[in-house]
């Protein structure tokens, strides 16, 4: 019916058709589907004839609803400035301003402010527009009123703190802004431990992290549930512009986690080498040990190009963990060959055993790593060391079935 002329609309009504009469399964009104549609004047050719407003669909829609969702702004215009009511909920408790938020349709959001609609009305689950926006990443322009526009929106302390970490984790930093204004605490934790900044540092969020450090004059020393500081997030992320920013502002390099890892630790262990040198380079010690007694190096074996860096900064290759074994002993009882063989260049003693006695020829026999075990024979690995239990290498590789051996 909606495309037709405006004619044959106001013919229908003169026969005495009901406009406010369901015209679809979901009990959708005439006004309801004019609403959403781009056609000259019929929004308001339908109040003209006396088409009712406010009356909604099977799931509490209005005809002001279908106009927002479907971005008719002059819809929207048309059907608040004829006295719709803009503060009706559907089913789920959602106000017309609540609709334009989440769309992002900020111009729709203007005028039913404009309207007097009220920005403060929760949703079933507590959701107010402003949180919506944020969702949505439509608050830039959406927002445009002040701290003080909106004295009572949000006051309860968990409800912004919730709007501050959605803001943080979708990296809006005008909403974030917003919440500090209105005297959030920066540094408040949520379930796991975290502050806004450590989960900016953890998203690698440049602007964020100056907002939290900066105008939210954020902690940098607080820990996680894990004891780890924002800078040992941004560290096991890879994230160098927050690992920069967060050493800029005086982050401390030395603070270890409930494992006694440090954020060079953790750069290392995950794998992110230009963090890791970024850390060195800025100071880090690289030879502190974890509370297993394990170094930066030791962390590094699985990669020979960290363990590279490492060694060029001078870290120790005899230094040992509880257990007896230097970075060489766990390389080589992973089978990181070229890890190995970049240690043995650097000075690591090749028959050097751990507290059970073991050598690196005899974990390399124990994990089967035939090529391994050559280059460690190659380059005069002593075949006639034992352990603890008196087992030689030779001896070890049978008790594992590493038949391989008997060739080499």
């Amino acid at each position: 019916m909606i495309r037709n002329q405006r004619g044959v609309v106001r013919e229908l009504v003169r026969l005495g058709v009901d406009l406010d009469v369901p015209w679809t399964e979901n009990t959708r009104t005439a006004l309801s589907l004019a609403a959403e549609q781009d056609i000259d004047g019929m929004v308001d050719l339908l109040l003209d004839l006396g088409a009712d407003p406010d009356i909604p669909d099977s799931q509490g829609c209005t005809a002001l609803y279908y106009a927002i969702s479907s971005g008719r702004e002059g819809n929207v215009k048309q059907l608040v400035y004829r006295d719709t009511d803009a503060g009706i909920n559907d089913d789920a408790g959602h106000t017309p301003l609540w609709w334009a938020a989440w769309y992002g349709h900020e111009d729709a959001v203007q005028t039913l402010l404009d309207a007097g609609a009220n920005p403060e009305l929760e949703d079933e689950t507590g959701m107010t527009p402003i949180m919506a926006a944020d969702q949505k990443g439509c608050h830039k322009k959406a927002w445009r009123y002040s701290a003080q526009d909106i004295p009572d929106m949000v006051t309860d302390w968990l409800d912004l703190k919730h709007v501050l970490f959605v803001a943080v984790t979708h990296g809006h930093v005008t909403t974030a802004a917003l919440v500090l204004c209105m005297e959030m605490d920066v540094n408040c934790k949520n379930s796991s431990g975290q502050t806004p900044l450590m989960v900016a540092a953890r998203k690698g969020d440049g602007p964020m992290l100056e907002l939290m450090v900066g105008f939210g004059e954020a902690s940098l020393e607080l820990l996680n549930n894990q004891g780890q500081t924002a800078l040992f997030e941004a560290a096991s992320f890879g994230n160098d512009e927050a690992i920069g920013i967060l050493l800029d502002h005086g982050a401390d390099l030395t603070t270890k986690d409930q494992l006694g890892r440090t954020p060079l630790m953790a750069a290392v262990f995950y794998g992110h080498e230009k963090a890791a040198n970024d850390l060195i380079e800025s100071g880090a010690s690289i030879d502190w040990a974890d509370y297993q007694g394990r170094t930066a190096l030791s962390h590094a074996t699985s990669s020979s190009s960290l363990s590279l860096v490492l060694l060029q900064a001078g870290a120790c290759v005899s230094c040992t963990d509880r257990n007896g074994k230097t970075a060489l002993l766990l390389a080589a009882e992973c089978g990181h060959e070229s890890t190995v063989n970049l240690l043995l260049d650097s000075g690591s003693d090749m028959d050097h055993q751990c507290s059970n006695g073991q050598t690196p020829l005899m974990l390399a026999c124990k994990g089967r790593h035939t090529m391994l075990v050559q280059m460690l024979l190659e380059r005069g690995a002593r075949t006639d060391m034992r352990d603890k239990n008196a087992k030689t290498a030779l001896a070890i590789a049978q008790d594992h079935r590493f038949d391989n051996i008997m060739h080499l």
